[in-house]
């Protein structure tokens, strides 16, 4: 039992030392998407933003309105943010992220009910790529 328990306690402090997102959620403008972000973030600004404490990392929660179907969405994420690289492409998410030599900056877009879609971009200057990953994985529908 006691080792479960120190385990157990091993693992949250694992979690919180990677940055794992808990706390607080960001939600788009519209309230049709959401993330999530550590408890020390700042997410005053609303409209779907949020900031690291040391204002070094932050992350914007939309939901893109010019585009028809998922296809669309994807193809104007990677015409809007062509120095990111894509790294998953299926029919239920789409993520990219920037090469080592550019800005830090991870995107996830995922369909969600009605035809919309969420999206959420990551820049991660005061965070590790596992820390942005994390965060970016919360992205869900708030609805």
């Amino acid at each position: 039992m006691t080792r479960t328990i120190a385990l157990g306690v091993t693992m949250l402090a694992i979690a919180a030392a990677h940055g794992a997102p808990s706390g607080k959620t960001v939600k788009s403008h519209d309230g049709v998407c959401q993330a999530s972000v550590p408890a020390t973030w700042d997410t005053s600004a609303g409209f779907g933003l949020a900031y690291s404490r040391d204002q070094m990392s932050s992350i914007a929660v939309t939901t893109p309105e010019h585009a028809n179907s998922f296809n669309d969405a994807k193809e104007n994420a990677k015409k809007s943010n062509p120095d990111l690289r894509v790294i998953k492409n299926t029919a239920t998410e789409f993520e990219m992220y920037s090469l080592p030599a550019g800005r830090p900056h991870m995107s996830r877009s995922i369909p969600v009910a009605g035809g919309k879609f969420c999206t959420v971009d990551v820049f991660y200057r005061g965070l590790t790529v596992d820390d942005a990953h994390n965060i970016a994985e919360t992205l869900k529908s708030a609805k």
